[in-house]
């Protein structure tokens, strides 16, 4: 059980490290709807540089956080990275994941703290990462803590974001 811990924790370190490192690559395909759907790995830089991804830009800038829950994030700051699984094409991504990112630009993350992977319809990502942490529902945020999962938050929550985030911090560790 150990070994299989070591593995794990293992991959996903080098995931951050290579996620890093890496250029932000995202493709576009054509989905059996008709619909261009985004697939890749990176930051929330491609929702504002294609206009067809106006939902998120609307639905970061009338996000309101609350900023005490906020200002009790921040302190947790240096402690917690994210790595977030969203498909454009999913109402939940739509609803979730602009408010996320409001959450997390408010409380003082960077990119460097917050992975992004758009996945297509089957929530699969081309190097393989959803499957190897089983995404099945997007979008579904990672939570670590001191380089330790410590929560998933799928699809949708039932209090603020920001509070879903600072309740795993709080409660897991």
């Amino acid at each position: 059980m150990q070994k299989n811990s070591l593995h794990f924790l293992l991959l996903i370190m080098i995931s951050i490290v290579f996620t890093q490192c890496s250029d932000d690559l995202y493709q576009t395909k054509t989905d059996t709807k008709g619909s261009t759907i985004y697939v890749g790995k990176g930051n929330e830089q491609v929702f504002f540089d294609h206009d067809d991804l106006y939902w998120f830009r609307s639905g970061f800038d009338d996000y309101k956080p609350n900023a005490d829950t906020i200002e009790d994030l921040k302190k947790w700051k240096n402690d917690i990275y994210f790595i977030a699984f969203a498909g454009t094409w999913c109402d939940d991504t739509k609803e979730l994941l602009p408010k996320f990112y409001k959450m997390a630009t408010d409380a003082g993350f960077t990119r460097k703290e917050v992975t992004l992977y758009l996945v297509d319809r089957d929530k699969k990502s081309a190097d393989g990462t959803a499957q190897l942490l089983h995404v099945d529902k997007v979008p579904t945020i990672l939570v670590f803590r001191s380089g330790r999962l410590i929560g998933r938050i799928e699809e949708t929550t039932t209090k603020p974001i920001e509070q879903e985030v600072l309740d795993l911090v709080k409660t897991n560790w």
